[in-house]
């Protein structure tokens, strides 16, 4: 048996909430604004050069409403390149909680299918987390472990949740035990997943614009939610030997630094100690960052961890030239961290170049050592 692929779309989750209260469909009224729209003042981050960069210029950011609607009778299905796809009652594709990300002219995956296999149909209660970059850390944490937070303080009760089946277990599971969600609860999509829920419940997402390439400003909502949460089941407090820290990139796949034994003899010349948490489980991350007052790193997805940091802590950002992508400074901004950035060696690209391009996050980076031994001076005077 086949079914039909949806006949159009919804552009937004809200656009879909006024249909169904405008037709009054079951469970219309359970949807509900879980954070306001809430603007964030940034603080002016460090740096060596003569003036900021102009990713660093602007002072506040707006963080748009976290918000969760049910759809009755709602189908998911997981296709192909991780994509996921939000349908609705009325058989429409709803659209930013499908794509994750904007490029123009982009077709979602399942528009390219002649039909769909036949939903599987379940009477329970079914959370939709998907992310099609589940696999990166950052993502993971913010908009992924993020999201559990509009449907928690939603109210309503989950069976099962269903979450990107690309990303690294061990951390999936253990992130999700942490937060009180066994693996027995958890559905791995797949290409071909074809599932229609009793409710299925979907929290909202920012979509990530891809061209031109921006930075969403970071929910504090999602962090304040991961942060807390982990705090009271990890009990963090600082131990000895790991005050001062780099964060190496060594295992890495891109955006590696090239000159890594200059970086290691200057920051060991400054104390720092060199970690790499590919060893280390979430657990063990957290207490690591609470215990730091120095963090140095390569711009990457380990910087996420900041958030777990203590007020006061210093936090180097290190780009290569062609690629700006400041999410980590508005974290420190949230959590009055002493953020710097340093850029490496090479011709950097002016605003009107589109900083931050998507095709340059996987560029490695060679450190300026002199730019580097100043920004330490001024670190440990």
């Amino acid at each position: 048996m086949i079914e039909a692929t949806p006949a159009g779309t919804y552009t937004t989750l809200r656009d879909w909430i006024v249909a169904s209260e405008s037709a009054r469909l079951e469970c219309h009224h359970l949807h509900k604004i879980i954070h306001q729209t809430q603007p964030y003042h940034l603080v002016s981050p460090g740096t060596v050069d003569d003036e900021l960069h102009p990713v660093f210029q602007q002072r506040r950011v707006t963080t748009p409403d976290g918000y969760v609607a049910v759809l009755p009778e709602g189908r998911y299905f997981g296709g192909e390149e991780h994509s996921g796809a939000i349908i609705t009652p009325d058989n429409k594709l709803v659209w930013d909680v499908s794509m994750n990300f904007y490029i123009p002219g982009w077709v979602h995956p399942i528009f390219k299918r002649k039909s769909l296999p036949t939903a599987t149909r379940t009477s329970e209660t079914v959370a939709v987390l998907t992310f099609i970059w589940s696999r990166n850390y950052f993502h993971w944490m913010i908009d992924v472990l993020g999201r559990i937070d509009l449907i928690r303080k939603s109210g309503l009760s989950v069976d099962k949740y269903i979450i990107s089946n690309d990303g690294p277990s061990k951390i999936q599971e253990e992130t999700l035990g942490l937060l009180g969600i066994p693996k027995e609860k958890i559905i791995r999509s797949y290409d071909g997943l074809h599932l229609r829920a009793a409710r299925l419940i979907v929290p909202s997402l920012q979509v990530i614009s891809l061209l031109p390439f921006s930075c969403n400003p970071m929910p504090r909502w999602a962090t304040n939610f991961v942060r807390s949460e982990l705090f009271k089941i990890v009990k963090p407090s600082p131990y000895g030997g790991h005050e001062r820290i780099y964060i190496s990139r060594r295992e890495a796949k891109h955006r590696r630094v090239l000159n890594e034994s200059e970086v290691l003899h200057v920051m060991a010349t400054y104390g720092f100690r060199e970690v790499k948490l590919e060893e280390m489980t979430v657990a063990d991350q957290v207490r690591l960052f609470h215990s730091a007052n120095m963090v140095v790193a390569p711009h990457g997805a380990s910087l996420t961890n900041i958030m777990f940091c203590r007020t006061g802590t210093q936090v180097v950002d290190i780009f290569p030239p062609e690629y700006m992508y400041p999410c980590f400074w508005h974290i420190s901004s949230y959590y009055g961290l002493r953020y710097s950035y340093l850029i490496g060696k090479g011709k950097r690209l002016s605003k009107d170049e589109n900083i931050g391009l998507v095709g340059h996050v996987y560029t490695d980076l060679t450190v300026d050592i002199g730019a580097l031994t100043a920004m330490l001076r001024r670190m440990v005077s």
